[in-house]
């Protein structure tokens, strides 16, 4: 790819995201992990695609990763969650 057409690519994803309107969560959680000093903020939200369950971590140290998760595979996530909390509360 030419290094204008990066440009150009950079422009467009820059300029869509400043289009996004701001919206204010469905649902919103957070969790606080006092060990590693980290916060998980859980919204579900809706945008022009649809619901998603939007996870953001917060490592504290200016680092920040998101997991976004389609409203239509939440639940899967939410079983396979289950199933993994279950073998570790067997430990």
């Amino acid at each position: 790819m030419s290094q204008h057409a990066t440009r150009n690519n950079d422009r467009n994803r820059n300029n869509s995201r400043a289009e996004r309107p701001n919206v204010e969560p469905i649902a919103t959680e957070k969790v606080y992990c006092d060990a590693e000093r980290k916060k998980f903020f859980l919204d579900l939200r809706e945008n022009e695609r649809g619901v998603v369950l939007r996870i953001k971590e917060d490592s504290g140290n200016g680092r920040t990763n998101f997991i976004m998760i389609p409203g239509a595979s939440i639940a899967e996530f939410s079983g396979a969650l289950d199933a993994i909390l279950e073998v570790y509360n067997q430990r």
